[in-house]
């Protein structure tokens, strides 16, 4: 995960097989906090996620 930096756009692919985009604020140990598409700053732990996938631009 280290080319996921703040401010990076990506996608969570979560354990039910729904993905979300955000726009990635911070990345901590066991989870991470970004901003969704309809501008709310969420949190968001990892025993949710399956992986993070960084979204090219």
């Amino acid at each position: 995960m280290s080319d996921l930096n703040p401010g990076s756009n990506v996608t969570a692919h979560f354990m039910d097989g729904t993905a979300v985009e955000f726009k990635l604020i911070s990345l901590h140990v066991t989870y991470f906090v970004g901003i969704n598409s309809f501008g709310h700053t969420v949190l968001v732990p990892f025993d949710n996620v399956k992986y993070l996938e960084r979204n090219a631009l």
